[in-house]
């Protein structure tokens, strides 16, 4: 797959269409990377965006986060600063926590 065809809706499309592990969010990260690899699609992981701030994926112009711990607030402030990216365009939060869970949510125009 051409990094430059993926989608913010096609790859949340693809990704919603499995089950994830509850166990850690290392486990959680790994069974990610392995659809991602089992999709096609290209993805650089534990991308470093400066000295402090590191998304689990980044694929083509989309960043995905794994979480399955912390408050909505932090999780929210961690969003935010991966918004600020400019090479980001889109973000997905892939979580098992209920209250993370957002159906849309615009942050920083992205």
């Amino acid at each position: 797959m051409n990094p430059d065809e993926i989608d913010v809706d096609g790859l949340v499309a693809k990704l919603a269409g499995y089950r994830y592990p509850m166990g850690s969010e290392l486990m959680l990260q790994n069974y990610v990377e392995e659809v991602l690899k089992s999709e096609g699609v290209p993805y650089v992981r534990e991308h470093k965006f400066n000295a402090t701030d590191r998304i689990d994926f980044m694929t083509s112009r989309i960043g995905i986060e794994c979480k399955i711990k912390g408050s909505q607030n932090e999780v929210l402030r961690q969003l935010m600063r991966y918004a600020d990216q400019p090479e980001v365009s889109s973000l997905i939060l892939l979580t098992t926590r209920s209250t993370h869970r957002v159906q849309i949510c615009e942050l920083r125009g992205k």
